[in-house]
Protein backbone atom coordinates (compact mmCIF):
# COMPACT_ATOMS: atom_id res chain seq x y z
CA UNK A 1 0.00 0.00 0.00
CA UNK A 2 1.48 3.37 -0.95
CA UNK A 3 0.16 6.76 0.09
CA UNK A 4 1.72 10.25 0.05
CA UNK A 5 5.16 8.84 -0.66
CA UNK A 6 4.86 6.39 2.22
CA UNK A 7 5.03 2.64 1.81
CA UNK A 8 2.76 0.93 4.31
CA UNK A 9 3.09 -2.71 5.34
CA UNK A 10 0.97 -4.78 7.72
CA UNK A 11 1.42 -8.16 9.30
CA UNK A 12 -0.57 -10.15 11.80
CA UNK A 13 0.49 -9.49 15.37
CA UNK A 14 2.62 -12.11 17.08
CA UNK A 15 1.05 -11.72 20.53
CA UNK A 16 -2.16 -9.84 19.74
CA UNK A 17 -5.05 -9.85 17.26
CA UNK A 18 -4.02 -6.35 16.21
CA UNK A 19 -1.91 -6.02 13.09
CA UNK A 20 1.65 -4.72 13.28
CA UNK A 21 2.56 -1.79 11.04
CA UNK A 22 5.63 -0.65 9.17
CA UNK A 23 5.82 2.67 7.32
CA UNK A 24 8.78 3.60 5.13
CA UNK A 25 9.25 7.17 3.93
CA UNK A 26 12.08 9.54 3.00
CA UNK A 27 12.54 13.09 4.27
CA UNK A 28 14.96 15.88 3.40
CA UNK A 29 16.52 16.36 6.81
CA UNK A 30 19.47 15.84 9.09
CA UNK A 31 19.51 13.02 11.63
CA UNK A 32 19.74 15.64 14.41
CA UNK A 33 16.48 17.30 13.28
CA UNK A 34 14.63 13.99 13.42
CA UNK A 35 16.06 13.08 16.83
CA UNK A 36 15.27 16.58 18.14
CA UNK A 37 11.57 16.04 17.36
CA UNK A 38 11.53 12.56 18.92
CA UNK A 39 13.27 13.95 22.00
CA UNK A 40 10.84 16.87 22.47
CA UNK A 41 8.16 14.94 24.36
CA UNK A 42 6.09 17.91 25.63
CA UNK A 43 5.41 18.91 21.99
CA UNK A 44 4.34 15.45 20.74
CA UNK A 45 0.72 16.61 20.63
CA UNK A 46 1.65 19.00 17.79
CA UNK A 47 2.27 16.06 15.46
CA UNK A 48 1.05 12.79 16.98
CA UNK A 49 -2.52 12.00 15.89
CA UNK A 50 -5.16 12.36 18.65
CA UNK A 51 -2.57 12.81 21.38
CA UNK A 52 -3.94 14.75 24.34
CA UNK A 53 -1.04 14.89 26.78
CA UNK A 54 2.62 13.98 26.68
CA UNK A 55 5.31 14.39 29.33
CA UNK A 56 8.66 13.01 30.40
CA UNK A 57 8.29 10.81 33.48
CA UNK A 58 11.97 10.23 34.12
CA UNK A 59 15.08 10.99 32.09
CA UNK A 60 18.07 8.73 32.75
CA UNK A 61 20.33 10.36 30.12
CA UNK A 62 20.05 12.35 26.92
CA UNK A 63 19.55 9.02 25.11
CA UNK A 64 17.17 7.28 27.51
CA UNK A 65 13.87 8.21 29.20
CA UNK A 66 10.42 7.14 30.26
CA UNK A 67 7.58 9.20 28.83
CA UNK A 68 3.82 9.24 29.29
CA UNK A 69 1.10 9.80 26.64
CA UNK A 70 -2.68 10.06 26.77
CA UNK A 71 -4.58 9.36 23.54
CA UNK A 72 -8.01 10.87 22.90
CA UNK A 73 -10.40 8.11 21.88
CA UNK A 74 -13.80 9.04 20.44
CA UNK A 75 -16.80 8.88 22.77
CA UNK A 76 -18.13 6.45 24.05
CA UNK A 77 -14.69 4.79 24.24
CA UNK A 78 -12.35 5.46 27.13
CA UNK A 79 -9.15 7.37 26.46
CA UNK A 80 -5.93 5.33 26.50
CA UNK A 81 -2.64 6.03 28.17
CA UNK A 82 0.80 4.50 27.89
CA UNK A 83 4.24 4.76 29.38
CA UNK A 84 7.21 4.09 27.12
CA UNK A 85 10.81 3.33 27.90
CA UNK A 86 12.66 4.98 25.05
CA UNK A 87 16.31 4.64 24.00
CA UNK A 88 18.20 6.16 21.06
CA UNK A 89 21.44 4.80 19.66
CA UNK A 90 23.54 5.27 16.55
CA UNK A 91 25.67 2.77 14.67
CA UNK A 92 29.09 4.50 14.40
CA UNK A 93 29.92 2.84 11.04
CA UNK A 94 26.65 3.14 9.09
CA UNK A 95 25.41 6.28 10.97
CA UNK A 96 21.97 4.62 11.19
CA UNK A 97 20.06 5.95 14.22
CA UNK A 98 17.47 3.81 16.02
CA UNK A 99 14.88 5.07 18.47
CA UNK A 100 13.30 2.14 20.30
CA UNK A 101 10.39 2.47 22.74
CA UNK A 102 8.86 -0.36 24.72
CA UNK A 103 5.76 -0.22 26.88
CA UNK A 104 6.49 0.17 30.61
CA UNK A 105 2.90 0.00 31.91
CA UNK A 106 3.77 -0.35 35.62
CA UNK A 107 6.01 2.76 35.75
CA UNK A 108 3.04 4.91 36.92
CA UNK A 109 -0.17 3.91 38.66
CA UNK A 110 -3.25 3.59 36.49
CA UNK A 111 -5.77 6.42 36.32
CA UNK A 112 -9.50 5.91 36.72
CA UNK A 113 -11.49 6.00 33.43
CA UNK A 114 -8.32 5.73 31.31
CA UNK A 115 -7.35 2.35 29.87
CA UNK A 116 -3.64 1.54 30.15
CA UNK A 117 -1.98 0.20 27.00
CA UNK A 118 0.25 -2.68 28.03
CA UNK A 119 1.50 -4.06 24.70
CA UNK A 120 3.59 -1.43 22.94
CA UNK A 121 6.65 -1.29 20.75
CA UNK A 122 7.64 1.68 18.57
CA UNK A 123 10.78 1.84 16.48
CA UNK A 124 12.16 4.54 14.21
CA UNK A 125 15.13 3.41 12.11
CA UNK A 126 16.74 6.38 10.37
CA UNK A 127 19.08 5.60 7.48
CA UNK A 128 21.03 8.54 6.03
CA UNK A 129 21.24 8.43 2.21
CA UNK A 130 24.25 10.78 1.86
CA UNK A 131 22.27 13.16 -0.40
CA UNK A 132 20.66 15.23 2.35
CA UNK A 133 17.78 12.79 2.77
CA UNK A 134 17.01 10.20 5.41
CA UNK A 135 14.86 7.10 4.91
CA UNK A 136 12.82 6.29 7.99
CA UNK A 137 11.30 2.93 8.83
CA UNK A 138 8.60 3.38 11.46
CA UNK A 139 7.37 0.22 13.20
CA UNK A 140 4.36 0.09 15.48
CA UNK A 141 3.11 -2.80 17.55
CA UNK A 142 0.38 -1.86 19.98
CA UNK A 143 -2.76 -3.25 21.50
CA UNK A 144 -5.11 -0.54 22.76
CA UNK A 145 -6.50 -2.95 25.39
CA UNK A 146 -9.99 -2.75 26.81
CA UNK A 147 -12.87 -4.42 24.98
CA UNK A 148 -12.37 -3.07 21.46
CA UNK A 149 -12.88 -5.54 18.61
CA UNK A 150 -9.63 -6.10 16.69
CA UNK A 151 -11.30 -5.27 13.35
CA UNK A 152 -12.16 -1.73 14.53
CA UNK A 153 -8.57 -1.16 15.65
CA UNK A 154 -7.18 -2.58 12.42
CA UNK A 155 -9.42 -0.21 10.43
CA UNK A 156 -8.08 2.80 12.36
CA UNK A 157 -4.48 1.63 12.20
CA UNK A 158 -3.65 3.33 8.93
CA UNK A 159 -5.20 6.73 9.56
CA UNK A 160 -3.47 7.56 12.84
CA UNK A 161 0.09 6.83 11.68
CA UNK A 162 -0.50 8.38 8.23
CA UNK A 163 -1.65 11.66 9.79
CA UNK A 164 1.18 11.49 12.36
CA UNK A 165 3.86 11.08 9.69
CA UNK A 166 2.42 13.93 7.59
CA UNK A 167 2.65 16.29 10.58
CA UNK A 168 6.08 14.91 11.53
CA UNK A 169 7.36 15.84 8.05
CA UNK A 170 6.02 19.39 8.50
CA UNK A 171 7.73 19.70 11.90
CA UNK A 172 11.11 18.93 10.27
CA UNK A 173 10.90 22.27 8.44
CA UNK A 174 10.16 24.26 11.59
CA UNK A 175 12.52 25.67 14.19
CA UNK A 176 13.98 24.68 16.60
CA UNK A 177 14.11 21.30 14.84
CA UNK A 178 15.26 22.36 11.37
CA UNK A 179 18.64 23.64 12.55
CA UNK A 180 19.02 21.36 15.59
CA UNK A 181 22.45 19.91 16.32
CA UNK A 182 22.59 17.03 18.78
CA UNK A 183 25.97 16.27 20.35
CA UNK A 184 25.70 12.51 20.36
CA UNK A 185 24.44 12.26 16.75
CA UNK A 186 27.07 12.11 14.03
CA UNK A 187 25.84 13.26 10.61
CA UNK A 188 27.09 11.46 7.45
Amino acid sequence: NEKDGMKIYYRDGTDSKVKELKFTFTVKSTLSSIVAILDDVPNYSKWVYKLGESKVVKRMSEKEMYYYNVMDFPWPLSDRDMISHSRIFQNPKTKVVTSHSLGAPTQLSEIEDIVRIKVLEIKYIMKPNFDGTVTIDYYLKSDPAGNLPAWIINLALEMGPTETIKKFREMLNEEPYKSAKIDYISEP
